[in-house]
């Protein structure tokens, strides 16, 4: 037992200890300073509540929000990349949860795109908020081959994000930049 406690071997290990301690302490400030710089980010807006509505409430909702019609939806799983400062794909957003990675399952209607997103915080973005739909390499917790991600541009209060999505098929990452850049196009 005093062989493990003499200097010449306990000295190392605590000085490993306390430098693996303090990088731990560093990144925490790091994050804490990222969220705090982005703490005048509205909350972006949340998916659709799952809980059954009140017919008084449906039926309100289903006259201001009339569901797309069948050939309007789209859905297809995928990984949440992260959500970026627009054109700085290193500069992730990370109040209210958008830069954590996560599943994802993309949604989209003819008025919205929706994120849901397994072990993360949901949202949608509204047709009218999408400033541009594009593909990229990488962005911050990712890099793909060439234009493996596919990049929402869009606008939360005065800001402008980019938000990444890496779609587990090819065929899913064509279609959603199809059939998005159609409706975002429409809604222009």
């Amino acid at each position: 037992m005093d062989e493990l406690l003499r200097p010449d071997r306990f000295m190392p290990l605590a000085v490993l200890g306390v430098l693996f301690i303090g990088i731990l302490v560093a990144m925490w400030f790091g994050w804490k300073n990222r969220t705090d710089s982005d703490s005048d980010l509205p909350e972006p807006l949340p998916v659709s509540n799952l809980d059954l509505p009140s017919e008084d409430e449906m039926t309100e909702a289903v006259e201001e929000h009339p569901a797309p019609s069948a050939s309007d939806r789209w859905e297809a799983d995928g990984i949440y990349v992260s959500t970026t400062k627009a054109r700085q794909p290193l500069e992730r957003v990370t109040v209210h949860n958008m830069g954590a990675r996560s599943e994802v399952t993309v949604r989209l209607g003819s008025d919205r795109i929706q994120l849901v997103r397994s072990g993360a915080t949901s949202f949608e973005i509204p047709m009218q908020s999408v400033l541009q739909i594009t593909t990229a390499r990488g962005m911050a917790g990712k890099v793909v081959g060439r234009n493996g991600l596919s990049v929402i541009r869009w606008r939360l209060g005065e800001r402008e994000l980019d938000t990444g999505i890496r779609f587990h098929t090819r065929d899913d990452h064509n279609e959603f930049l199809t059939r998005s850049t159609t409706i975002h196009q429409e809604n222009s």
